[in-house]
């Protein structure tokens, strides 16, 4: 299997499912550091040829490696952090480093404004893969500095080897590896904090931890994304559809649909230059992908070798 995927990654070298297939292939295999190696030509083809970081999926799975390869044999015993030491911090929002700048979703950021300011405690942003779930929950955590005495606090859950909400929220507040679920809330209970689940599985999460500390922490406030509703009580739900883009019938201000920002505010970050003839084209692109932000963010990437209406050609349907 490893063959044939080396040799398809030479006329590809930015297929991401294939490079993930192959570090699975490496670490079943029992090597790690092979599989770290794979890792680092999969994130430099994906930065060399569409300037794009890995997906989480991917990452997710090198990042039980980076533990056990880069940890020292002999460690000292760790102490147990306190709670309130964990929480400050995060009193800072632990965003990803080097995001760019936010585009569009005025009117989801508005909803997401009342939701912390509101009675409301539990808010699930729903949508499919790519619509741009967790960026928008990054921003809501910006938005929330100053909103929560204790701060913050944010568990990414998706990928195969992402820990479960239990374990994951425990490393984060600093309690032991086997805490449980009242231990959980049992630390949160008198806190008064934001709490963001990125990637929430129903079918694969339990709701266990959600329905205790809607019940017995009642200073908890919870975000969580999610490709479907929880179906909890007292949820809230805000779904995600493409970026608005409703001028592509129009004549001009093409520039002021969110989905086309989103197109010029990436091409520009890469350095390309886009006239007002190519805005239509622009306009066009983003209506056929949907206003989906992933698929737009890949399309900008195709502006390193081909001009914008070569671009709508291979996106458009043919007649």
């Amino acid at each position: 299997m490893r063959y044939y995927g080396q040799q398809l990654l030479q006329f590809e070298p930015w297929n991401e499912a294939v490079h993930r297939a192959l570090i699975a292939s490496l670490i079943a295999a029992g090597k790690p550091h092979a599989a770290l190696r794979q890792f680092e030509l999969c994130h430099k083809a994906l930065i060399d040829h569409l300037g794009l970081e890995p997906e989480a999926e991917t990452r997710a799975l090198i990042e039980p490696l980076q533990v056990m390869v880069h940890e020292p044999a002999q460690r000292k015993p760790l102490r147990r952090r306190s709670t309130r030491a964990s929480l400050k911090r995060h009193k800072q929002p632990n965003v990803e480093r080097n995001q760019n700048r936010f585009i569009g979703r005025t009117a989801e950021l508005l909803a997401c404004e009342r939701f912390l300011s509101s009675s409301t405690r539990l808010l699930s942003i729903v949508g499919p893969g790519g619509i741009g779930k967790s960026r928008l929950a990054h921003q809501v955590l910006r938005l929330a500095e100053g909103h929560f005495r204790d701060g913050v606090l944010m568990q990414k859950l998706c990928g195969n080897s992402a820990p479960d909400p239990v374990t994951g929220v425990a490393q984060a507040l600093g309690l032991h590896a086997a805490a449980t679920c009242t231990d959980m809330v049992a630390a949160l209970a008198q806190r008064e904090l934001l709490l963001l689940l990125d990637g929430f599985d129903p079918q694969r999460h339990s709701r266990n931890l959600l329905l205790a500390l809607q019940q017995q922490a009642p200073k908890v406030k919870l975000l969580v994304t999610t490709r479907q509703p929880l179906g909890l009580a007292h949820e809230q739900s805000l779904w995600l559809k493409g970026l608005i883009n409703d001028c592509v019938h129009a004549s001009s201000g093409f520039e002021r649909c969110e989905a086309t920002q989103l197109f010029i505010a990436r091409s520009a970050e890469r350095g390309a230059q886009l006239d007002q003839a190519d805005l239509k084209t622009v306009a066009q692109i983003c209506w056929q992908l949907d206003g989906i932000p992933r698929a737009i963010e890949l399309a900008v990437a195709l502006t390193v070798n081909y001009s914008c209406s070569a671009i709508a050609e291979l996106v458009l349907p043919e007649g």
